[in-house]
C-alpha cells in the first residue's frame, strides 16, 4: 500500500527525513535534489568528513558536481559565514557551477524546509 503524501505516516517520515539532512550532508543531498545515490556518493562524503583536504576522482557524468554542490549548500547551512572557492578547469564551468548553487538556494524548497535561513547575500528571511 502507498503512503499518502497527506497521511500521517508520510509526514513524520519526511520530518525525521529533513532532520537526518540537517546532520549528514549525504541525506542532504539526496533529499533537496531527491537523489537515489549509492554507496560510492556516501563515500565521498565520509571522505570529506575525516580530511581537511582530498582530492575525488571518478568517471564523467558519476555525480561529482552534484555531490559537491550539495556538500557546499550543507555546510552553508550549517554556518552561512563559510566562504567556499570552485576551482575547475575552466572559469566558466566555475561560474555554472555557481549559479546552480544559487538557483538552489532561491528556488529548492526541500533546501529551505531543511534550512530555512539559508538565503542569498545581502538578504535576510525577515
Amino acid at each position: 500500500m502507498p503512503i499518502s503524501p497527506k497521511g500521517e505516516l508520510y509526514k513524520l517520515l519526511k520530518e525525521k527525513t529533513i532532520r537526518r539532512a540537517r546532520e549528514d550532508s549525504f541525506v542532504f543531498t539526496d533529499y533537496i535534489f531527491n537523489y537515489k545515490s549509492v554507496d560510492v556518493h556516501n563515500s565521498w562524503h565520509r571522505f570529506i568528513d575525516s580530511n581537511q583536504s582530498g582530492l575525488i576522482l571518478a568517471c564523467r557524468d558519476f555525480g561529482k558536481t552534484q555531490h559537491m554542490v550539495g556538500r557546499m549548500l550543507w555546510e552553508l547551512g550549517k554556518n552561512p559565514n563559510l566562504r567556499n572557492k570552485i576551482v575547475t578547469e575552466t572559469e566558466d564551468l566555475a561560474g555554472k557551477i555557481l549559479g546552480l548553487m544559487a538557483n538552489t538556494v532561491v528556488k529548492n524548497e526541500r533546501l529551505k524546509e531543511v534550512f530555512p535561513n539559508l538565503v542569498p547575500s545581502g538578504q535576510s528571511t525577515k
